[in-house]
């Protein structure tokens, strides 16, 4: 259940495609203002997941602080607990830490503690981006570090700089994304526009999904939404990834970031 939860919804937003090489995103790409929100260095979402049907299966805490010591390097921090029915078959306390910096946001380091299943199990993993060589340098357990030729986004950093594309409608951005120690380009398309009910009420969204081949998932039949406030703070109010086996969904349940004082508001 790789980053669990809401990321196995990230995984479907960002699984690897069969073939191809990934373009740079530019930072032309990227809207400014939400990026200042997204980066103001004290965001903090909360999402409760569920299964088809709507049974609760965990949850997700995700927060975006700034390193004290380094104030162009921001964390990503997440943590994803399971309940119920899920937590008394194969419990889980997953902890996820990224290290972003940059003007495109890319990850410099990523961390994971994962501690599953009966017997509760620990799994650790750690692998460092060296962006401008193209190199990722990939360590499990205690095992021997392992380098790759890689540059881009992992699944955890593609999922909050696709909050900040310049997205119209019909059209797509790539975001370069590694999966499973390769390069791959992953194309977000905005879909449309609509009101969704959400934390902040009824309000207005942008449809996002990705579209690509993509190897064991799409080729199934298998895909992910995405529902961000239209807005310049680009909340992710709502995630669903549509699996051969069932609906995930993973809904936010608490917001917060003084930079954004309106989450639900529309632009002007």
């Amino acid at each position: 259940m790789a980053f669990k939860i809401l990321i196995l919804c990230l995984t479907v937003l960002f699984a690897a495609p069969v073939c191809a090489a990934a373009p740079e995103l530019a930072s032309g790409q990227l809207l400014s203002k939400t990026l200042s929100v997204i980066f103001s260095g004290k965001e903090q979402l909360h999402y409760e997941v569920s299964w088809s049907g709507g049974v609760k299966i965990g949850d997700v805490h995700l927060e975006i602080v700034q390193e004290r010591s380094r104030p162009d390097v921001y964390n990503l921090v997440a943590r994803v607990i399971s309940t119920g029915a899920v937590q008394t078959i194969y419990p889980v306390d997953d902890y996820f830490r990224c290290l972003v910096s940059g003007p495109l946001k890319l990850p410099r380091l990523y961390q994971a503690k994962q501690t599953e299943g009966l017997k509760q199990k620990t799994t650790t993993r750690a692998t460092r981006y060296d962006q401008k060589a193209g190199v990722l340098r990939y360590r499990k357990n205690q095992r021997k570090e392992k380098q790759y030729s890689a540059r881009g986004y992992n699944e955890m950093s593609a999922f909050i700089i696709t909050r900040a594309l310049k997205l119209t409608e019909g059209g797509g951005i790539v975001v370069p994304t590694i999966v499973s120690r390769q390069s791959h380009p992953v194309t977000m398309k905005l879909l449309g526009r609509e009101t969704r009910h959400s934390l902040f009420g009824e309000v207005p969204t942008l449809k996002v999904r990705p579209v690509a081949q993509i190897k064991d998932v799409y080729e199934k039949g298998d895909k992910a939404t995405l529902w961000l406030t239209d807005n310049a703070c680009r909340i992710p109010v709502e995630i669903e990834a549509q699996l051969t086996i069932g609906v995930l969904t993973a809904r936010l349940t608490s917001y917060s970031n003084p930079a954004c004082p309106d989450p639900g508001g529309r632009n002007p």
